[in-house]
């Protein structure tokens, strides 16, 4: 069932799940019960895999990662990692693939 926003005069906005039949009738407040009015927004869609929008939904957050003390990479003289060092062939950046 989508989620529609509503708009409350005395208290503001607030969000109920509603049938699609019911997405223009108005709702009242749960809060002074007055009517609400239809607030129209972009929709909600999430294009992404369903076990990541699973998790976003859930409202789980990713894990922090931390490397080891014992590990280091080897870095240049810019303090970068040699892998994350750009490569350019010329003297303009801009220019890459070019």
């Amino acid at each position: 069932m989508p989620v529609y926003s509503f708009l409350c005069g005395n208290c503001g906005a607030f969000d109920r799940y509603r049938t699609i039949s019911e997405s223009g009738d108005p709702m009242n407040c749960p809060s002074c019960h007055n009517p609400g009015e239809r607030i129209y927004t972009a929709p909600g869609i999430i294009k992404t895999s369903s076990a990541l929008r699973s998790r976003m939904e859930r409202g789980a957050e990713g894990r922090i990662v931390k490397r080891e003390a014992g590990s280091q990479r080897s870095q240049s003289e810019s303090g970068l990692p040699a892998a994350a060092k750009p490569q350019f062939v010329s003297g303009r950046p801009w220019m890459i693939g070019h």
